[in-house]
């Protein structure tokens, strides 16, 4: 990015104060993160900023703070995939269980199916899923949380 291009991306930063976030003015994507056009290419406004203030790289530009929108380089820094989903899952980021709007079960329904014995199939058709979603609940595939 040339000077100008920097100016322009800083000036839709909200740079409150030193520790707090500093939100992204601009335009949003559906998950909350800034985005801005560098020569027809967008990006997402945290990763330019932390390749602006940390320098380029490969990795992923990951957040302590959590706020997607964020673009304060104290709350920036370099990640690889798998620390970045991992900092997710500790921080209970991570839409599972119940938690997930693609869920059809509950917490309380998976544990009865567990606590049950019989067929797949009819605990499936009580339950409204798939015999292999039984299957894979009662080999603690998915649903472990619960």
């Amino acid at each position: 990015m040339n000077a100008l291009d920097v100016a322009r991306f800083w000036s839709k930063v909200n740079a409150s104060s030193l520790f707090d976030c500093w939100p992204w003015s601009g335009k949003l994507d559906h998950d909350g993160y800034g985005q801005y056009a560098v020569r027809g290419r967008m990006f997402t406004a945290s990763r330019l900023a932390c390749e602006l203030a940390h320098g380029p790289s490969d990795l992923e530009a990951c957040h302590t703070c959590d706020n997607p929108a964020c673009c304060n380089p104290g709350h920036l820094y370099w990640g690889t995939h798998a620390r970045n989903i991992a900092d997710r899952q500790a921080r209970g980021r991570q839409a599972c269980g119940e938690r997930n709007g693609r869920a059809k079960l509950t917490v309380a329904q998976v544990r009865e199916i567990r606590a049950r014995a019989g067929s797949r199939r009819a605990l499936a058709r009580e339950f409204g899923v798939d015999p292999a979603t039984i299957r894979d609940i009662m080999k603690g595939k998915i649903w472990r949380s619960a």
